[in-house]
């Protein structure tokens, strides 16, 4: 958008210009096929700065936008991610037909089932078993396995503490 051969042009745009405090980065990590020997490595399809005022319009516009050129190109894309996905957006799991595929970061995702499993009303569920705290107690509890083995103290699984991550 900014074109000059002027080094103080630049300067008085840097010094002037609000500058944006964060990086929206799009990166690409391809799937890997049955017959690669190895991971295909991701590369970064954009980065651009943000000042954190779109809107969930916004971004869903940017993805529409980037799903579409990328299926003009034969690619298929099978999952977008955000930090500021609304927690009551219904699309969390992929269904048999569907297209897309959004979910929230790893560590709001990971403090999430965290919280469920440190609730004594929420029951969470791996595949058809349920878990508990109590399995976590068992855990650090056991002799076979170390802190270096599963990272955890007691004070880590403490209920109260809903944002320890």
């Amino acid at each position: 958008y900014y074109h000059t051969d002027s080094l103080d042009t630049l300067k008085l745009w840097f010094n002037s210009i609000d500058k944006a405090s964060l990086l929206n980065v799009h990166m690409i990590q391809p799937v890997q096929s049955t017959t690669q020997n190895r991971i295909p490595s991701s590369f970064l399809l954009s980065a651009y700065g943000i000042d954190n005022t779109a809107t969930a319009n916004d971004i869903l516009q940017r993805w529409w936008y980037i799903f579409n050129q990328c299926l003009q190109r034969n690619i298929k894309i099978i999952g977008f991610a955000t930090v500021k996905l609304k927690s009551r957006w219904p699309w969390f799991f992929l269904r048999e037909q569907q297209l897309l595929l959004f979910f929230q970061d790893a560590t709001h995702l990971a403090t999430k089932w965290r919280n469920h499993l440190l609730s004594s009303t929420v029951e969470l569920r791996l595949g058809d078993q349920s878990i508990s705290i109590n399995h976590l107690y068992s855990i650090i509890d056991n002799a076979k396995f170390t802190k270096i083995d599963h990272c955890l103290t007691k004070s880590d699984i403490n209920p109260k503490d809903r944002q320890k991550f």
